[in-house]
């Protein structure tokens, strides 16, 4: 049997370490537009009331995002139906996971990376996003540094995930960074340390 690979340990986390990362982010002409594509449309069409509305959203944050979805039009009307303006302006952590868990002709599929953009696009400020990335860079630093206890399962339920992050942030004295901004780091990192093959923000 060949020898298992290590895995890669990563680096101490600090506010330069993010900047670092934050900085390539916005220097990256496609990345930057796609975030700022996304930002003014949600401030356009900031309501999920109209299927009409959710379905444009749910396609555009599907296709420059990379969720990979399915049924765009199943998963608006299920958004539809959830009736989540109210729990985004609250900053429910609850409603990722309701959103995520779409069933079609008795099949459920759970799509949680989609959820968490979707609700991150509407209300940056409460929503941390998940992907593959970003969970590889977390449970690094747990075996690493032991900053939280956490299953791995924990991070596919998102009160739980959230609640992860938050505490990666105050362990490693990151509290000066925004969701948005920890994100980049997460997932930019984390490309790069696990060489992710794929290149979009999907899972």
């Amino acid at each position: 049997m060949p020898p298992k690979k290590s895995k890669p340990s990563p680096m101490q986390p600090s506010a330069e370490l993010v900047r670092r990362y934050t900085d390539r982010f916005y220097k990256s002409e496609s990345d930057k537009n796609v975030e700022i594509a996304i930002g003014d449309f949600m401030r356009h069409l900031p309501a999920n009331t109209e299927l009409f509305a959710v379905l444009a959203k749910v396609c555009m944050i599907n296709d420059l995002l990379v969720t990979r979805l399915f049924k765009p039009l199943a998963m608006a009307q299920h958004i539809l139906s959830l009736k989540i303006d109210q729990p985004l302006l609250q900053g429910s952590a609850e409603i990722v996971d309701k959103i995520a868990h779409l069933t079609i002709s008795d099949s459920t599929r759970c799509n949680f990376s989609f959820a968490t953009k979707y609700c991150a696009s509407h209300s940056p400020g409460n929503y941390p996003i998940s992907d593959t990335n970003v969970h590889q860079l977390l449970l690094a630093y747990r075996d690493k540094d032991k900053f939280s206890k956490f299953a791995e399962a924990d991070l596919r339920q998102y009160p739980k995930f959230k609640v992860i992050v938050i505490s990666f942030r105050q362990y490693y004295g990151l509290t000066g960074f925004s969701f948005r901004e920890l994100d980049h780091f997460l997932w930019g990192y984390g490309k790069e340390l696990f060489s992710a093959t794929h290149t979009g923000r999907n899972k």
